[in-house]
């Protein structure tokens, strides 16, 4: 969603402001890479969250796909949504086989690892825990929805 100029793996002129790839960290299993915001980016990130609320607030519901970043982008969807009936789901995976859905997407080695480790796990309390390598995208979407409706 984000054009090149400001991200991504492109390293786009703009990225420092916008999203880039941060490939300086490690860990015991080799270089780890981590996506990292500029200002812009965390406008972008801001608003998205205000978006999103509005939306619901004008009689949507509403199902965000959202990996949180850093606890300041936690914090601002809990800002965000603080009116409405939220559901929060966490969606989870085994590192193997992250690895393997990086190497099948292309994305840079060690993205996986890295973003495992930045997960803001801790500042949300998960209704409902998903993972991912046990079910099948429809029957995980079976699944929330079944949720949702029970709720």
């Amino acid at each position: 969603m984000v054009p090149p100029r400001w991200g991504g793996a492109l390293d786009g002129p703009l990225s420092r402001d916008g999203f880039w790839y941060d490939r300086t960290g490690s860990d015991d299993r080799g270089p780890t890479v981590v996506i990292r915001y500029g200002p812009v980016g965390a406008q972008m990130l801001g608003a998205s969250c205000r978006a999103a609320a509005e939306f619901a607030h004008g009689g949507n519901d509403l199902i965000i796909d959202e990996m949180l970043l850093s606890p300041d982008i936690a914090m601002q969807w809990l800002d965000a949504l603080k009116r409405l009936t939220v559901s929060f789901i966490y969606v989870t995976c085994p590192l193997p086989e992250l690895e393997t859905r990086e190497t099948a997407r292309n994305n840079p080695a060690g993205l996986a690892r890295g973003q495992l480790a930045t997960v803001q796990t801790s500042l949300l309390r998960y209704d409902l825990t998903l993972d991912t390598s046990t079910r099948s995208p429809a029957e995980l979407a079976d699944v929330v929805l079944g949720y949702l409706s029970a709720c």
